[in-house]
């Protein structure tokens, strides 16, 4: 077995999107979830950090709603320049590509946090799309994808979510059905597809 570091699977949650969006503007980061994996994807350690937005009000009734995290979580929570310095770390800086399931919004919000605080970009600049990987592997199994959603590809293949739209959950259910999907030629038995 290898126990080198070989991905940090990344998840983030954020401010309301279409808030966001109706003003232009990018979410702010409230709470970071990752994991890192070896070449089995076995995880060898987990990074959980919440992140003061800086402005409460972007953080709706709808983020709340949808996340589980309160707004006096996140009054008491550190700001992002408390709380980069040990998530880089725990990347190994750039020494670690992040991956991340539809990863363009969540590189995105964390470069903005990163940006927005002068602190430049510490991390691989080459990050990695588990969706992509999710794709591929079930277009190679002769199934159709039909939505991008993480809930429909967990639930597809069996994997538990146990805190949907928190971080470290997330992250861990990338990491659970990345696993699974990629033991399928070894374990084909222990594959349970549910069409939805």
């Amino acid at each position: 077995m290898l126990c080198d570091p070989l991905l940090c699977i990344l998840d983030l949650e954020f401010t309301d999107v279409s808030l966001a969006e109706a003003s232009a503007t990018t979410p702010r980061l409230v709470e970071i979830g990752c994991v890192k994996v070896n070449q089995e994807l076995e995880i060898l350690d987990e990074f959980e950090a919440l992140v003061h937005p800086g402005n409460l009000s972007l953080f709706t009734e709808f983020s709340e709603t949808l996340t589980g995290i309160s707004k006096a979580e996140l009054e008491q929570a550190p700001s992002f320049t408390e709380v980069w310095e040990r998530f880089a770390a725990f990347t190994n800086f750039n020494k670690i590509r992040l991956c991340s399931w539809g990863i363009d919004a969540d590189i995105s919000v964390l470069k903005h946090a990163y940006f927005q605080h002068k602190l430049g970009y510490p991390h691989n600049v080459s990050p990695l799309d588990a969706f992509s990987f999710y794709y591929a592997k079930t277009v190679s199994m002769g199934y159709k994808v039909t939505s991008r959603s993480l809930s429909h590809a967990c639930d597809r293949f069996g994997v538990v979510n146990k805190k949907k739209h928190r971080a470290l959950s997330d992250a861990i259910s990338v990491q659970a059905l990345l696993r699974k999907l990629y033991d399928f030629e070894e374990e084909e038995d222990d594959l349970v597809l549910i069409e939805a």
